[in-house]
C-alpha cells in the first residue's frame, strides 16, 4: 500500500521502519522545515526500548545517551533537600535503562528510514478527502497526493486529528501545568550527570549539564500563575518564565540574562490526550497525536514507538485488511494507555508540589529511596509494562 505519514517525530518513524517490512510505500509528510533534533532530556525504558532492540538501534542510542547519577532536589536557596540515585531505576529495569535529548532518539531512528521512503518537509496536509478506494491528500504547497491509509503521527496538537475527528478540545485533558524548556550555553558549574530540580510551592527549574557545550533548562508551573494569559511569540514567552520565576533568584536572574533571540523556546500547556476511537476509515493516530500521556509520565516515546510497531504488526497480520487492523491495534493498547495517563496523574504533584506539605512529604519519600524496598515501591508502577509485546 502506499501510506502517508504526518509527522517525523518518533512515532512516525518508528512506523516507517516497520511499515517499510511489509513493503508498503511510505510517504512522511512533515510541516518543519527541517528534521528537528536536540529537545528536553528524557529516560528510555521499558517497551520502547525492547522495541528499539528489536531494530538493531539500541547500541546507537545507548552511545548518545547519558549515564545520569542522581537526581538532586534543591530549595529557592539553592540548598539540596533530597536527593536519590538513579540505580534503583537501573535495577528496577535490569539495567535496561538510558536518558537522551527526545530529539536525538528521533534523529536515530529517523535516519533508519529516511533513504527509503519519500520525505516532504516544510508542508502540512490541508485538506482530507475520502472515498472507497483512496484517500485524497492536498497540502499547503498545492502538491496532492492520493493513498491508501493516512496515519496522524502529529503530537498533541494534531493537525490529522483535528481534521478527521473533530476539535481538539473534545480530546485534551489539560493537567493544569505549563512546561517550558531552553537549551542555553552552559553558564553554572553542574556536575555531569547530576540532574538538578529546583523546587518552590508550584514551579520548578531543572537543570542539566548537556554533552554539546549547552545546559537545558526546564520550568515546570502550575498554568494559573499565567492569569489567563497564554505567550506565543519569543519575548512573550520569555517574560512569562521571568514573571512566574522572578522570586527564584539563586538560578533564575542568571538563565533569564543569557537567553537571547537564538534560544528557541518550547512553551505549551501539560495535556493528555484521550480518545474514544483511534481511527476512521482510512485514517488512524499513533503517538501523543491519540494517546499523549504527557511528559509526567517520562514514558511518551516508548509508548508512540510501540504503538507504531504494534500498527504495523497488526496490519501485516490482517494482510493488509486495514479496517481490522486498525480495530485490533486500538484493542490491544486503549486499557494500557489509559493505565499509564492515570499514573501520570497521580505522579505529577512530584514534579511540581503545590504546597510545602507536598514538598516535604516528597522530600522524605525520595530519601527514604536509598532503602531498596521503597524504591522498588515508588517506582514499580511507572517502571514495569503490565503488556506483553507480541511478536509479529
Amino acid at each position: 500500500m502506499r501510506i502517508v505519514i504526518s509527522g517525523a517525530g518518533v512515532a512516525g518513524p518508528a512506523l516507517a521502519y516497520w511499515l517499510l517490512k511489509g513493503n508498503h510505500e511510505i510517504i512522511m509528510v512533515e510541516k518543519a522545515p527541517k528534521f528537528r533534533n536536540g529537545g528536553y532530556i528524557i529516560d528510555f525504558w521499558g517497551l520502547g526500548y525492547d522495541i528499539c532492540e528489536k531494530m538493531g538501534l539500541i547500541d546507537e542510542i545507548i552511545k548518545s545517551g547519558y549515564k545520569v547519577k542522581n537526581v538532586i532536589f534543591r530549595n529557592i536557596k539553592g540548598n539540596k533537600t533530597s536527593e536519590f540515585s538513579i540505580k534503583s531505576m537501573h535495577e528496577l529495569t535490569k539495567n535496561r535503562f538510558t536518558s537522551l535529548p527526545r530529539g536525538e532518539l528521533a534523529q536515530i531512528i529517523y535516519d533508519s528510514v529516511k533513504d527509503k521512503i519519500t520525505n516532504i518537509f516544510d508542508d502540512n496536509i490541508e485538506q482530507i478527502i475520502e472515498d472507497e478506494n483512496k484517500i485524497s491528500l492536498t497540502l499547503k504547497s498545492g502538491k496532492k497526493i492520493d493513498a491508501d491509509l493516512l496515519i496522524g503521527a502529529d503530537g498533541v496538537h494534531s493537525n490529522v486529528r483535528n481534521q478527521v475527528f473533530g476539535s481538539p478540545e473534545n480530546f485534551e485533558r489539560d493537567l493544569g501545568y505549563i512546561v517550558a524548556a531552553v537549551e542555553t550555553d552552559q553558564f553554572l558549574n553542574l556536575d555531569e550527570n547530576i540532574y538538578y530540580s529546583d523546587n518552590e510551592e508550584n514551579k520548578s527549574i531543572g537543570l542539566f549539564k548537556l554533552k554539546n557545550g549547552k545546559q537545558l533548562n526546564l520550568f515546570i508551573f502550575t498554568s494559573d500563575l499565567l492569569q489567563g494569559y497564554f505567550p506565543i511569540n519569543q519575548n512573550e514567552k520569555l517574560d512569562a518564565i521571568k514573571n512566574v520565576f522572578s522570586n527564584i533568584n539563586w538560578e533564575g536572574e542568571k538563565i533569564f540574562s543569557i537567553i537571547t533571540e537564538e534560544n528557541e523556546i518550547y512553551f505549551d500547556n501539560i495535556t493528555q490526550i484521550e480518545m474514544p476511537k483511534w481511527h476512521k476509515g482510512r485514517v488512524a493516530l499513533i503517538g501523543d497525536a491519540v494517546g499523549c500521556v504527557s511528559l509526567l509520565a517520562g514514558e511518551g516515546t516508548g509508548l508512540g514507538i510501540t504503538e507504531a510497531y504494534i500498527l504495523a504488526g497488526e496490519l501485516k497480520k490482517a494482510k493488509n485488511d486495514y479496517s481490522l487492523a486498525f480495530e485490533n491495534y486500538e484493542n490491544h493498547l486503549t486499557n494500557f494507555i489509559k493505565d499509564k495517563q492515570k499514573t501520570a496523574r497521580a505522579f505529577a504533584t512530584n514534579f511540581v508540589p503545590s504546597n510545602k506539605f507536598e514538598i516535604i512529604f516528597r522530600d522524605i519519600a525520595i530519601n527514604m529511596m536509598c532503602i531498596p524496598y521503597v524504591a522498588k515501591l515508588i517506582f514499580k508502577k511507572t517502571l514495569t509494562d503490565d503488556f506483553i509485546l507480541p511478536e509479529y
